[in-house]
């Protein structure tokens, strides 16, 4: 009997069996762009400390994610908000990933400056996404031929990138 198995199995290509069951129980995890982890970081020192959201001027809120953006104005209006059993559970979730991520952080950071890096790699990451676009569509405009939008877009280009190189 134990013959027959043996022949049988090796019948079933249990390799191939295996290698799909091994890829089935993979945990897909997603990739996080850098200015996802940036506003997570300043979220979970905001999170540690509300005290840390002063250091956010509101001039900044439109460079955050919609999600990063409520939190935030929902921590200024109630600093506990993230206690409410009204929120989504996504939203628990996400909040108690980043409330155990800051447990286990180092405490010498100090807060002000991380947010502040977080922030000008936030603008930086955005300005030079809109770079990328100009630089796009000037290529766009070049192939149509049209001097006067590839004069308004090289003149946009240079002007944002005169504003990186002064920060």
């Amino acid at each position: 009997k134990e013959a027959d198995i043996e022949v049988e199995l090796k019948k079933a290509n249990i390799e191939k069996i295996d290698y799909i069951l091994e890829e089935a129980e993979k945990p897909e995890t997603a990739v996080k762009s850098k200015k996802e982890i940036f506003e997570e970081r300043i979220l979970s020192l905001v999170l540690k400390s509300p005290e840390n959201l002063s250091f956010i001027s509101e001039d900044y809120f439109p460079l955050f994610s919609n999600q990063t953006k409520e939190i935030l104005t929902e921590l200024k209006k109630e600093p506990d908000f993230f206690k409410k059993e009204s929120l989504s559970p996504e939203l628990k979730n996400f909040l108690n990933e980043l409330c155990f991520k800051r447990e286990i952080e180092e405490n010498e950071v100090e807060p002000k400056e991380e947010i502040e890096t977080c922030l000008k790699e936030i603008h930086l990451l955005i300005s030079k996404n809109k770079l990328d676009e100009i630089s796009q569509a000037i290529k766009k405009a070049e192939q149509e031929k049209n001097t006067e939008k590839i004069n308004i877009l090289t003149k946009e280009f240079q002007m944002l990138s005169q504003k990186l190189n002064e920060n």
